[in-house]
């Protein structure tokens, strides 16, 4: 029995043989391998494609949302535009006419 110790974590492994601590070689068989067809291969971008929407449109939801709680409840009032007065002092001279 061998006790094997992986550096990434702590775990331990025991193999019956030193053999088994060999990583596997891919078979020549192994079915990844096999080269696909031309109709497999558009499925699968078809997946990937919708997939792609999926995601996009859960981000854009999400992104938007915190957009929205963002923005105040109530928007700022307009502004008129300013009205400007002009006013005329005239001086009035009061006279305080006394009978003599």
């Amino acid at each position: 029995m061998l006790l094997r110790q992986d550096p990434n974590t702590s775990e331990k492994v025991i193999h019956s043989k030193y053999e088994d601590m060999i990583p596997a070689v891919l078979k020549d068989k192994d079915q990844d391998l096999e080269k696909k067809t031309e109709e497999e291969i558009q499925d699968v971008i078809q997946t990937l494609n919708q997939i792609t929407e999926q995601t996009r449109d859960a981000l854009e939801r999400q992104i938007n949302s915190k957009i929205f709680a963002q923005l105040p409840a109530k928007p700022a009032p307009k502004r008129e535009d300013a009205v400007y007065v002009r006013f005329n002092f005239k001086i009035i001279k009061i006279h305080s006419y006394t009978s003599k």
